[in-house]
């Protein structure tokens, strides 16, 4: 009852964006602040209301732009799986196992899918997420993208975030894709991203854009080179994701860069560092941030032991995120 109330909002509210949209945002971001419970849900939409506040924000002509272009369903149900499935039902979740096995778990996982690796275990370990209150995934896929698709077929509850290269993408996958509501394409910013970008607005999909930086890059982040390019192509974020090789002073300069620049909000994209700002999320959701990554072969990054085909989800995260001594 209670998503079905919520959803009725959100509709509406897509609905006067069209019309009157600074309004319509300030309205709705006060209505769920003062209808939140619990301090995580409390910290986001106070820090979305102080946003909202500069009546100058880039992100007043964002959000209208989103919303023209986007097929209202596809807003609603991937918004309401990371909205509602994820952030409310699923952090309630996370936070009372946490309390009760005193071990985190992490607010989404990120795969890197194998052709090699049969349907069904993928299948098994989103089950095994979404007993422990995960409903978002980052799946990252090369080559045969079909994995990409057939998950979030399965899986209607979750919210799925495709990372995949302009170079993967063909016109027909795109189509077949068009038929589900629950996932965002994150398009690697090389080769052919603005052609993929086109198609992808003019079929009302929703997407964003990712780039992997070393830290000869940084110098181009953080001269705004890269978000000015980015914003032509109409993403709703700009994703940052270091590679292995970039140290953590240039991740800090870049992380720095992005909490100041979402602060200001001159661009019409909305920055994010990936591994930074999901531990930042984790970390409100239960106090002690963690994020979790998965190779091809199911290895859990970081460790030499723990393999997702192995020894399941639930007892890896047991083992690999311990609370800090305390229940």
């Amino acid at each position: 009852m209670t998503r079905v109330l919520i959803e009725t909002v959100v509709r509406n509210t897509l609905k006067q964006i069209k019309i009157d949209p600074e309004r319509s945002m300030r309205n709705v971001v006060d209505m769920a602040l003062h209808l939140s419970g619990g301090s995580f849900r409390k910290d986001l939409f106070q820090a979305a209301q102080t946003m909202l506040e500069q009546e100058n924000s880039a992100y007043y002509k964002l959000i209208p732009d989103i919303v023209a272009h986007v097929e209202s369903e596809r807003i609603v149900q991937f918004g309401m799986n990371v909205g509602f499935n994820s952030f409310t039902v699923g952090a309630d979740q996370i936070r009372a196992i946490e309390w009760e096995e005193n071990f985190n778990i992490p607010w989404c996982i990120s795969l890197k899918l194998s052709d090699s690796v049969p349907d069904e275990r993928y299948d098994a370990v989103i089950n095994q997420g979404e007993e422990l209150g995960i409903y978002s995934w980052l799946l990252f896929g090369t080559g045969d993208l079909s994995k990409l698709l057939t998950l979030p077929q399965r899986h209607p509850d979750s919210a799925f975030f495709l990372f995949c290269s302009p170079n993967d993408i063909s016109e027909d996958w795109i189509k077949e894709a068009a038929q589900l509501n629950n996932l965002m394409f994150v398009v690697k910013f090389e080769g052919k991203a603005a052609i993929t970008c086109s198609l992808l607005r003019e079929m009302g999909l929703l997407y964003s854009l990712y780039m992997s930086y070393s830290e000869s890059d940084v110098h181009n982040i953080l001269n705004d080179d890269l978000l000015i390019e980015t914003q032509e192509l109409h993403p709703l974020m700009t994703v940052f994701m270091a590679d292995s090789s970039c140290p953590i002073p240039a991740r800090d300069k870049v992380y720095n860069y992005i909490l100041q620049t979402r602060s200001k909000q001159h661009f019409l994209t909305i920055p994010w560092e990936l591994e930074y700002d999901n531990r930042w999320v984790d970390g409100i959701i239960s106090h002690e941030g963690c994020v979790a990554a998965f190779d091809e072969k199911g290895q859990l990054e970081g460790s030499r032991k723990l393999n997702l085909f192995e020894q399941g989800l639930r007892s890896i995260l047991r083992r690999a995120f311990p609370k800090g001594g305390r229940r």
